[in-house]
């Protein structure tokens, strides 16, 4: 019941009382409480190999920004992919609402990996900024920009489950703010870029309102 009213904070005391780290694993990254995840949490969790594990070490990895944090992430949610694929193939040819769960999941799965190509287009449009002229960055961040208008474009369904809603825009505010965060000075040199983030932000709280 708590999960399906995004009640993370109950369920997070819950799983540090009885030191159940499956509940932990799916609810700290939601709070965001990563400080917790990293130090107590991922270091000791003893969980089955799900796609769902590897989803959220995926999110681990991009929020931690380690040096090495784009490609631990791509790995690890092509093992997720992995997973997600053995359990398809394991189900019934005519099970149609057996298969929707693992949809959703893939659809995690692909917003991560996007995830990933927005933090490499950040970094790779910021190398050699200084040399462009101001308001010449038009062309630069082109995968940024059609990574976040395909996200706007591209829902769950009206019927699926709150908590499908939750988890896939929860993700995407993550990702909103490293892009506030990359262009926090650019407010006078390129105003469009600056408010990106802001505006797909805004449009992410009142989605899921």
């Amino acid at each position: 019941c708590a999960s399906q009213l995004s009640q993370w904070d109950a369920l997070v005391d819950f799983g540090k009382s009885i030191e159940n780290y499956e509940i932990l694993l799916d609810s700290l990254w939601k709070l965001p409480d990563w400080a917790y995840l990293k130090d107590h949490v991922i270091p000791k969790a003893q969980v089955e190999e799900t796609p769902k594990l590897r989803l959220v070490q995926s999110y681990f990895a991009l929020h931690d920004r380690n040096s090495n944090g784009v490609g631990d992430a791509e790995n690890t949610v092509g093992k997720g992919v992995d997973l997600a694929l053995e359990q398809w193939w394991q189900l019934p040819e005519m099970s149609v609402h057996a298969r929707v769960p693992l949809l959703q999941q893939f659809q995690q799965l692909v917003e991560v990996q996007e995830s990933a190509r927005i933090h490499v287009d950040i970094a790779n449009g910021s190398k050699g900024t200084g040399n462009v002229a101001v308001g010449g960055l038009g062309n630069r961040y082109a995968d940024l920009k059609d990574i976040l208008e395909t996200w706007r474009l591209r829902t769950p369904n009206e019927w699926d489950n709150m908590t499908v809603w939750y988890d896939m825009l929860q993700w995407r505010n993550e990702m909103y703010n490293v892009v506030i965060d990359a262009f926090k000075d650019f407010a006078t040199s390129n105003s469009p870029l600056h408010h990106l983030g802001f505006r797909d932000k805004a449009w992410n709280v009142n989605k899921l309102a």
